[in-house]
């Protein structure tokens, strides 16, 4: 059986016109104010950020009268949004009734948002990491600075000294050329965080520009001239397990595994020995011949 929505459908708007204000705020009447545009507060973020904003837009109208109370209460409520305008409308009835105590329950439910006061604190443990980009450090210290009052030059300069990676190139710079300032010591900064973010593109370079000129200048293997001799042994797998004997030993290479008289070594050095004598040989010859022609030859210049 069907239950009607009715009683359900009076609570809501029941509940929907109550409200924390007194009378003395809820039924005065105001007119507009213009086109003022006021911050929204969702419940998520700096309570007192929002209160600074709002009354940066509601100091626009120039409120003096009697009714600035009620209007700064209820312009402030009517931009309320999502959780912490559930938040509003839970408040007790007629608990509000005047502005300061509006901003007392709002900063109380949500002081968990309030941010802390930015110190020079802040600056000086600020420490970049051992991997960390010098551009990616510096901008973390720039939000910094931009948030504390009357910073110190001396002291956030020796924050920055302080923060850099000790092996950093920067900060090599700041102790061989001391910077004058502050902003001098950021001006410098951007160019070698700049310089930084180059030098993986200019190893690229360089490396593609190294491997395309070795390309160009490499030549393929040459056999073995004539005048050229190898007495490498065939070291393969197949020619170890037909000849490796540890039982032998060779005096040329003085080690085990082959006999002196099976040594590859040995009749390599015998064929350049036999060819050296033969070239020896026909190096006789030749010079024996040259030596008979040359006492053929007529003499020159012999007195008549």
């Amino acid at each position: 059986m069907a239950t009607s929505a009715a009683p359900y459908i009076d609570l809501a708007i029941e509940e929907t016109r109550r409200t924390p204000f007194t009378e003395r705020i809820s039924g005065m009447k105001l007119s507009t104010i213009g086109k003022i545009k006021f911050p929204e507060y969702s419940g998520n973020s700096d309570p007192k950020a929002h209160i600074r904003a709002f009354g940066l837009a509601i100091s626009r109208a120039h409120l003096n009268d009697d009714k600035k109370e009620a209007r700064y209460c209820r312009f402030f409520a009517e931009n309320l949004t999502g959780s912490a305008l559930e938040w509003f409308a839970g408040l007790e009835e007629n608990s509000i009734d005047n502005f300061i105590q509006l901003v007392s329950v709002f900063l109380k439910q949500y002081s968990v948002f309030i941010e802390t006061r930015t110190t020079e604190a802040d600056l000086w443990n600020l420490k970049q990491a051992p991997f960390e980009p010098l551009k990616a450090y510096i901008n973390k210290f720039r939000e910094i600075k931009a948030k504390i009052a009357n910073l110190n030059d001396g002291v956030a300069l020796a924050a920055l000294k302080n923060g850099v990676w000790f092996s950093s190139k920067f900060k090599e710079e700041m102790s061989v050329r001391a910077p004058v300032s502050l902003d001098d010591a950021l001006h410098r900064a951007s160019f070698f965080a700049a310089y930084e973010e180059d030098v993986p593109n200019l190893k690229e370079q360089f490396l593609a520009s190294k491997n395309a000129a070795s390309k160009k200048t490499s030549t393929t293997k040459e056999a073995p001239t004539k005048s050229q001799h190898s007495y490498a042994i065939d070291n393969s797998p197949k020619n170890k397990l037909s000849t490796f004997d540890l039982n032998k030993h060779c005096n040329f290479h003085k080690r085990k595994g082959h006999s002196t008289e099976e040594c590859p070594l040995r009749y390599a050095k015998r064929r350049e020995g036999r060819k050296k004598k033969t070239l020896n040989k026909m190096n006789s010859l030749q010079l024996q011949k040259a030596i008979k022609n040359q006492k053929r030859l007529p003499t020159k210049g012999l007195a008549r």
